[in-house]
């Protein structure tokens, strides 16, 4: 009688990964809950605190860019240096008090939550190409439940009266503590390390999934970050009554991601991304005609379903359609792009609301993640290996 080999539970595979990425999640979470605070501690006006949110975003880019070089320069230490490095940047909104000094802090901390993000992203790519599991999902459930926690965890500290100065330390002290518990592990291939130029990276597959990952963080941030306004202003609710929207999206999105993760090996990677990008449009399209504000709650659930599911399930194709030499700069460059969404979002339903409200907004973030089906259909014509 032959034995069958029992598989170890997928997060056993990819504890480490998962843990950088709950940890990067929980650096964004405290920073992110803590954000009026800091800002009213800076003295910024929100025109101010708009530049310092750019200068942020403009860190996280550089250091998804310059990601591969440094996981090649910390081997198989890179995910213990990478969460050590958030949990520095975790003090930076400490370092000033001014305006000015905001920006340079900001961006200080985008550059370190997002090195602690792109690394955990590499290896988790090349554990799928070792193991022939599919992992990426299930580790950015992490990130979002890490996230979910430490905004919860920050939102009552604030409420007991306590400040960004009690509060972020403690944020850094945790995640610290979880670097350290990281010990020597994977990391990408050493033939992922290898920095050449940019020729021979393989554009086809590169530039459909940054256009995936574009869209989905472009309507991620968008809901985020207007849909309270729209249920309170637009639709009548309650003062306060829209800050549910928020906090439905963000658990959403992680209970989807380990939802993908279960069925994402019967259904495919493809029709898991096409799907859940058709179900992203259907949510935000909700929000943009409701009627009550119950139908734009349902919207929101539906979209954070739907865009969760699409970043991890772009970088998961994407790396399966890499060779091992080209996989970490693909994966760097296609999120570099994608992560242009931080910046066009606002600006986008900003300006559209500006000229015809937040109904015609959000009706044109529903028409940007629609743009990401044929980048769906592009990245799946690319040869596995290409």
């Amino acid at each position: 009688m032959s034995l069958v080999p029992v598989q170890r539970p997928a997060l056993l595979v990819a504890w480490q990964p998962a843990l950088a990425l709950a940890l990067c999640g929980m650096a964004i979470g405290s920073f992110s809950a803590s954000m009026p605070d800091l800002k009213a501690r800076a003295g910024a006006g929100d025109g101010e605190t708009g530049i310092a949110l750019i200068a942020a975003a403009v860190g996280g880019m550089a250091a998804m860019h310059f990601g591969p070089a440094f996981a090649a320069t910390a081997g198989r230490r890179v995910l213990g240096a990478a969460g050590l490095l958030a949990a520095a940047a975790v003090l930076a909104p400490l370092l000033g008090t001014g305006p000015l000094a905001l920006i340079p802090a900001l961006m200080l901390f985008g550059a370190g939550a997002s090195l602690l993000d792109i690394v955990g992203n590499l290896v988790v790519a090349e554990q799928e190409r070792t193991s022939g599991r599919r992992l990426m999902n299930l580790a950015h459930a992490c990130y979002s439940f890490g996230f979910a926690g430490a905004a919860l965890a920050t939102s009552a500290a604030r409420a007991a009266g306590q400040g960004p100065a009690q509060i972020l330390p403690v944020a850094a002290g945790l995640i610290a503590l979880g670097a350290l518990a990281l010990p020597r592990g994977p990391a990408p291939a050493p033939e992922a390390q290898e920095e050449g130029g940019g020729g021979g990276l393989p554009w086809a597959a590169v530039l459909p999934a940054g256009g995936i990952i574009f869209a989905a963080i472009m309507g991620e941030n968008a809901t985020e970050a207007w849909s309270a306004l729209h249920i309170e202003r637009t639709l009548g609710a309650a003062h306060g009554a829209g800050s549910l929207g928020p906090t439905l999206f963000g658990l959403t999105m992680g209970s989807a991601r380990v939802g993908a993760h279960l069925v994402a090996g019967r259904v495919g990677e493809t029709r898991l991304v096409g799907g859940s990008c058709l179900l992203a449009v259907a949510g935000v399209i909700a929000v943009a005609l409701a009627p009550v504000p119950a139908v734009a709650m349902a919207g929101v659930v539906a979209a954070g379903a739907g865009l969760a599911v699409a970043v991890p399930s772009a970088v998961s194709m994407l790396g399966a359609r890499v060779t091992g030499r080209a996989r970490a700069r693909a994966i760097s460059r296609a999120l570099t792009i994608g992560y242009t969404g931080f910046f066009v979002g606002p600006s986008l339903i900003g300006f559209v609301a500006e000229l015809a409200g937040l109904r015609a907004a959000f009706l044109a973030v529903a028409l940007t993640i629609a743009l990401a089906l044929p980048a769906v259909r592009a990245l799946a014509r690319v040869r596995a290996g290409a």
